[in-house]
């Protein structure tokens, strides 16, 4: 499988560091960045093959709709975006509505790399065809 370009976005530094490092080896280039208000410029500037984006980031929010909002605004400007959600707050109502917004795949933290490889693995070969 090619390289690509991966864009991970998470508030939490630690997971921020943790992923970015894990994925290193897996892609061309992974960004992580602590703020999605940083995406539309990335997206202007860098072709992002794949988004790994956590659902909440306001102090306090666990509802996922930030991560839904943003979802929607990476797909308004590249509808082929690859985009995986991730969140420590799951519950069966937002994995539904990001699942209807075309997330690719959705994890609840502590993610497992392992799964987390293969999901990557498979929106892309999903995106190729």
């Amino acid at each position: 499988m090619s390289l690509y370009n991966l864009l991970i976005v998470d508030d939490n530094p630690a997971i921020l560091g943790a992923l970015t490092q894990l994925l290193e080896g897996e892609a061309d280039k992974v960004i992580g960045i602590k703020s999605p208000e940083f995406i539309p410029g990335i997206m202007e500037t860098r072709e992002i093959d794949l988004f790994i984006m956590d659902m909440n980031f306001r102090r306090g929010a666990t509802d996922g709709k930030e991560g839904i909002a943003w979802l929607k605004r990476i797909l308004q400007n590249d509808q082929d975006a690859v985009v995986i959600m991730i969140t420590a707050f799951a519950n069966l109502d937002v994995a539904i509505e990001a699942l209807r917004d075309d997330v690719q795949d959705f994890f609840p933290k502590p993610v497992k790399i392992k799964e987390l490889k293969a999901s990557i693995k498979r929106a892309l070969r999903k995106k190729a065809d």
